[in-house]
């Protein structure tokens, strides 16, 4: 399980580093694959409940190949430049990428002595920092985007960490709604990029 959370604080980081947006969408569509992998192997019952065949359906194929497949189409079809900064591309903003991962592992190493739980919970807190850090550093919608989605994939993970039994009934409703924003998503895209350029850039001063 160790080598997972690790896999996944290093798919984490490159986007930081790679200033393309093909790049951050392979890292959320590995994210997911990770996500459901990982639940397989914190899944004490082997029975697959329909709550749990849902969970797994919603980290593989949704967050796995629905929403980067998605939003590739949707960029694709903007045709959105290659380049695409989800960080500032400067030392300053690298070094604080630093300090949040090692912050999230002290912070870890002081909540949980037993070395699997602090991993986990360390390389899910570094991933909520880094996509907070995303939405306070970018004020682009496609940054802005990839921001939400690395922090609701934070969100997953924290979640994971203890096994959870979530009825069948809310579990497709959250898969609903998580659906629906993506694709409220993709319709914002459209909408800013067919946009006058005042308004998406404000009146000149």
């Amino acid at each position: 399980m160790t080598y997972l959370l690790i896999a996944y604080l290093l798919v984490v980081l490159v986007p930081m580093f790679v200033a393309s947006w093909r790049t951050s969408l392979l890292g959320l569509a590995v994210q997911g694959l990770l996500l459901g992998w990982m639940a397989m192997e914190l899944t004490v019952d082997p029975t697959l409940t329909p709550g749990r065949i849902a969970l797994f359906a919603e980290l593989v194929l949704v967050r796995g190949v629905f929403v980067p497949v998605w939003l590739y189409r949707v960029l694709n079809e903007l045709k959105t430049p290659a380049r695409n900064d989800i960080i500032p591309a400067n030392l300053l903003f690298w070094t604080i990428v630093g300090v949040l991962v090692v912050v999230s592992f002290r912070f870890a190493n002081g909540v949980f002595a037993e070395e699997q739980a602090s991993t986990h919970l360390a390389v899910a807190a570094a991933a909520l920092l880094l996509g907070l850090l995303v939405l306070a550093s970018q004020d682009q919608p496609v940054s802005q985007l990839i921001g939400v989605l690395r922090i609701e994939n934070a969100i997953a993970l924290f979640e994971l960490a203890s096994e959870p039994h979530i009825p069948l009934p809310v579990q497709l409703g959250l898969v609903t709604i998580f659906v629906a924003t993506v694709l409220t998503f993709g319709w914002y895209l459209r909408k800013v990029a067919n946009a006058p350029a005042e308004w998406v850039e404000g009146p000149a001063l």
